[in-house]
């Protein structure tokens, strides 16, 4: 199909035929999809013991550099950005929307897990 060798105008009931035949299953062992996981294993570069290093590197680098691009709150995630083209506005808005989703109020508490700086935890007890 993606070469272009053949069509099917329905997709959706193709692969629904093909897995209600349990093709998927059967067809593990194709001399494709050894050849793919072959070159998957030879040729990607990933590997646990690079992960690991990338993000020794990744999480090394010190305060100084990623204060020179996020905001004040160091939100490393997408900003809110509704009329505006400023990262500080467009994190606080971002954070008052998901504040104001979770209807949080005066008293609730907030566990933040793994989420940088903690900037969420810090603006939903400042606001």
């Amino acid at each position: 199909y993606m070469d272009g060798r053949w069509d099917c105008p329905r997709l959706d009931r193709f692969f629904e035929s093909a897995l209600n035949a349990g093709l998927l299953e059967r067809s593990r062992f194709t001399p494709d999809a050894l050849w793919y996981r072959l070159r998957q294993r030879v040729l990607n570069e990933q590997s646990l013991g690079r992960a690991r290093n990338v993000a020794e590197r990744h999480y090394d680098l010190g305060n100084d550099l990623f204060g020179s691009f996020l905001d004040s709150y160091r939100q490393y995630s997408c900003g809110y950005f509704k009329g505006t083209d400023s990262l500080e506005i467009a994190q606080q808005q971002k954070m008052d929307l998901i504040c104001r989703k979770l209807e949080l109020r005066e008293g609730d508490r907030v566990l933040d897990i793994g989420c940088g700086w903690g900037g969420l935890a810090k603006y939903a007890a400042e606001h």
